[in-house]
């Protein structure tokens, strides 16, 4: 992957730390990676290594996060969420 350089990248930079970036777009609507999401996440990894079916770290982040939170994964991605509390929406469309 290519680094900005020069105009681009201060533009960029200047955008992503401004008062429009995505702090401004995102905010209230970014739940964090907390010690309840990692106890969560490490339950998770450990699961998944016990049942001899190792599962993506970046997939049980976003598990966990929703759980630590009461919230609903939703996504196409059955398998890498296989065992999980999910939503499909494709599959909600055909049923």
């Amino acid at each position: 992957m290519e680094k900005l350089g020069g105009k681009k990248r201060d533009a960029l930079d200047k955008w992503f730390s401004g008062r429009e970036g995505p702090q401004a777009l995102f905010a209230g609507r970014i739940l964090p990676f907390d010690d309840k999401a990692g106890l969560i996440w490490a339950r998770l990894m450990a699961e998944g290594k016990a049942a001899g079916k190792p599962r993506s770290g970046v997939d049980m982040i976003i598990a966990a996060v929703a759980d630590a939170n009461e919230c609903v994964v939703v996504t196409d991605n059955e398998k890498d969420f296989a065992g999980l509390r999910i939503v499909n929406p494709i599959r909600r469309m055909t049923d």
